[in-house]
């Protein structure tokens, strides 16, 4: 595995918020039809989904965006659509060609989940990664801490992401904005 353990402080105030907020209170919802009815589970009992916040469609395309916005720059994040390719190739793949001089760069590699839009996929991989402990954290010289997840389903590689604990706070933000939040961030976002 390219993650390992650490020795962190777990009870560090960041890592708190990151486990209450991205784990416990995870807001994907994982949408099925059955009978011709539509059905939404929540992945957490905890907190409310973005779909009881009211963010639907143009609003989860909305945060998709800001959170692809992270990545613009360096190119780093990949959804893969083609069923041949996978997560691993894809993350080494990335590694080995990648001109950045930070050896900690950001990425996100996934698969997208068949049955969630991929903003509610990208937070139930996070979610799983720390829930089930596939993560590991790399504290730099400068006491940046960098986050390595990995999910996993029946040996399939599913998502692989090396995130800054700072875009993880980012994204337990966008978690916590309301509808209305999201609009502005739209209207931002669109300039």
């Amino acid at each position: 595995m390219w993650f390992r353990t650490s020795d962190i402080d777990y009870m560090d105030k960041n890592f708190c918020e990151i486990f209450y907020n991205l784990v416990i209170k995870c807001p994907s919802v994982e949408v099925k039809r059955e009978n011709k009815i539509t059905v939404r589970k929540k992945v957490s009992k905890r907190g409310k989904s973005f779909y009881e916040k009211g963010i639907t469609k143009k609003l989860l395309f909305t945060l998709n965006f800001a959170i692809k916005r992270i990545f613009k720059s360096n190119q780093t994040y990949i959804k893969i659509d083609n069923a041949e390719k996978n997560v691993n190739d894809e993350r080494q793949r990335l590694i080995k060609t990648s001109n950045l001089s930070d050896p900690y760069f950001e990425f996100i590699i996934f698969k997208p989940h068949s049955n969630m839009s991929d903003t509610d996929t990208i937070y139930y991989y996070i979610r799983n990664a720390i829930a089930h402990g596939s993560f590991s954290i790399i504290v730099e010289n400068n006491n940046r801490k960098i986050y390595l997840l990995h999910n996993e389903n029946k040996g399939v590689v599913k998502a692989a992401m090396r995130l800054r604990e700072s875009t993880l706070l980012k994204l337990i933000k966008y978690e916590n904005m309301s509808s209305k939040d999201i609009m502005k961030l739209r209207k931002k976002v669109n300039k």
